[in-house]
């Protein structure tokens, strides 16, 4: 008789008689092999399924619907997301502003200064260096000031004589320079001139330009020609010549909606901004549920701007249908906030 080479099983020969001692081994070792391999093939499968629990598989999903809504906000357009939404501040088609917010060129802007902004909250800082005039030959009126709190300039008005038979328009330009980093910002505007003489009335030229409190800035209106014959100053004293907008905001509330084709087992939002000042706090409320960020971040988006996002995870189901969202944004005294965008993904 011989034997197999790994399992020593019997390997009968024609001359050998067929035993039934070695006949039943033979059985039992193949059955016992069997068991083995059986058991080990569960132990594998029960270690697999481990690495594998339900709070992993939640984690994994909420990682990917972080990504996914990160993804969103680098966004220009808005494609149709099911499930899925995010929302600009930067006054793009469809962006909604929160009540208390006011639009600036790439995000919703509100403030909660100690004082309004307005001109005589400005008055004693107040110094002019030039006025327009036709006489002088000078197009550009100038003044500097000191802003007492955060707001933004809405217009600015002048004063004096405008002889328009050449029936020039007053196109212009308004330059505001932070003289204390130098950076400046140039808007176009026009005073709209009459083709008459006018002696008296102000003309008024609209603008809108931001302002950060405690900063020095210098105000310039250049108008583009001086065929008009204008002879327009700038009053200090006036409390119209100077037109500025503050605001005392101590909160906002953005109100967002995803429609659900069917439940959801939970999901993730996101809220991206700035505070200049103290940071204040972030709430959402999710359909009820009453959330706290799980993590603030400091992320830097794809055109290089630096920002905080908050992101919170709902980890109860949502029932099919509309569900509905808040974010409440604290802003503190002192303190502007800056509202770049919200992205909302559900798991």
């Amino acid at each position: 008789m011989d034997y197999t080479k790994h399992y020593h099983l019997p390997q009968w020969e024609k001359a050998d008689r067929i035993m039934m001692e070695d006949f039943n081994r033979m059985c039992a070792d193949i059955e016992d092999g069997l068991n083995r391999n059986a058991e080990a093939a569960a132990g594998a499968l029960k270690t697999a399924g481990a690495a594998a629990t339900p709070a992993s598989l939640r984690g994994g999903l909420f990682r990917a619907a972080y990504n996914h809504a990160a993804g969103l906000l680098e966004q220009n357009e808005r494609p149709w997301q099911v499930g899925a939404l995010y929302q600009h501040f930067n006054g793009a088609a469809g962006s909604a502003l929160p009540e208390g917010m006011a639009q600036r060129p790439d995000f919703a802007w509100t403030t909660n200064t100690g004082e309004p902004l307005c001109m005589d909250s400005i008055r004693d800082s107040l110094r002019k260096s030039s006025d327009i005039s036709y006489e002088k030959d000078c197009r550009e009126m100038s003044a500097t000031f000191t802003a007492s709190a955060s707001g933004w300039i809405t217009g600015l008005r002048m004063y004096g004589v405008i002889r328009n038979a050449a029936g020039s328009k007053g196109d212009c330009t308004i330059r505001l320079t932070n003289l204390n980093t130098q950076e400046a910002v140039e808007q176009r505007s026009s005073f709209h001139l009459p083709t008459i003489t006018n002696e008296g009335a102000p003309r008024f030229v609209k603008a809108d330009l931001y302002v950060k409190s405690g900063q020095r800035y210098r105000v310039q209106v250049i108008i583009d020609d001086l065929t008009s014959r204008p002879e327009m100053e700038f009053s200090t004293e006036s409390p119209e010549s100077l037109v500025l907008v503050g605001r005392q905001t101590a909160s906002v509330t953005i109100p967002l909606r995803v429609s659900l084709e069917e439940p959801a087992m939970g999901g993730l939002a996101l809220v991206r901004y700035r505070f200049l000042g103290s940071a204040g706090s972030l709430r959402l409320n999710w359909a009820g549920a009453a959330l706290t960020p799980r993590k603030i971040r400091t992320v830097t988006t794809r055109a290089g701007l630096s920002m905080q996002e908050a992101e919170f995870r709902r980890e109860t189901a949502l029932s099919a249908g509309s569900s509905a969202l808040e974010f409440t944004v604290s802003c503190p005294s002192g303190s502007d906030l800056q509202l770049y965008a919200a992205g909302v993904v559900v798991i």
